[in-house]
């Protein structure tokens, strides 16, 4: 409730202000606000996965810690090579193309992510963790690009302060949806309120990894569909 009621304060203020720290006419501007707002789809996602999948692959797949961190550097590393690579396709080709290919192949991640249980084989992981690298690196320059390219010259610095406050939320947000939604799951399974993985019972952490990613998909999906309705006024 405190910080609730210092967030309304802050807002009042800045309405107030000639020289506001943060001028909230620039939420005003469709394209940014919706692009902003895709921009914290994403890090949640990702968030979100980084939490689960590791959970997935140690205790329910009962991989080691050292197989498990392997697999888990291959998103990070696909997305570091697909992102620059997705800034020269989208200079190169339409932009709203790159990004929605990036959004479309997140998608499709998602919804592999689905169908994960105890018989999915190694080589289908790891197609799933380089689609969703080269997705997030496709989404991540025509997205912010689009973002610092609708507001004007003397609110670049603000956009960019706005656009990582974004993905700060997005991460946060991520982990505790993930986190929510797994052991959520996993309690009602259980009848009692469960905070851990429990070997005796894999089906309940199989079922909490579905509804798990089920909201990574819905988050997926939503960005989507934002990304092709905002496109810049020419």
């Amino acid at each position: 409730m405190a910080s609730l009621a210092l967030t309304l304060y802050f807002i009042y203020l800045e309405k107030h202000r000639k020289n506001a720290l943060l001028p909230l006419s620039i939420f005003k501007n469709r394209t940014f606000s919706l692009a902003l707002l895709v921009g914290m789809l994403i890090p949640l996602i990702n968030a979100l996965f980084s939490f689960i999948f590791p959970l997935y692959l140690q205790d329910y797949l009962n991989w080691s810690v050292g197989t498990t961190g392997i697999l888990m550097l291959i998103f990070p590393l696909i997305m570091a090579i697909a992102a620059p690579l997705g800034g020269w396709l989208s200079d190169l080709f339409s932009q709203q193309l790159v990004l929605l290919t990036g959004l479309v192949l997140i998608i499709i991640t998602q919804i592999g992510f689905l169908f994960l249980d105890s018989h999915t084989s190694l080589t289908l992981i790891i197609s799933l963790l380089i689609s969703n690298g080269i997705g997030t690196g496709f989404f991540i320059a025509p997205n912010n690009t689009l973002l610092m390219s609708v507001v004007p010259q003397n609110q670049l610095g603000v956009a960019g302060s706005l656009q990582s406050l974004g993905n700060n939320i997005g991460n946060i947000l991520g982990v505790a949806l993930g986190s929510l939604a797994l052991f959520t799951t996993m309690s009602i399974d259980a009848g009692y309120r469960v905070s851990t993985y429990l070997p005796a019972h894999p089906a309940w952490f199989a079922h909490g990894l579905t509804w798990s990613f089920s909201v990574s998909l819905i988050c997926a999906l939503l960005g989507f569909a934002i990304s092709i309705i905002n496109r810049p006024a020419h």
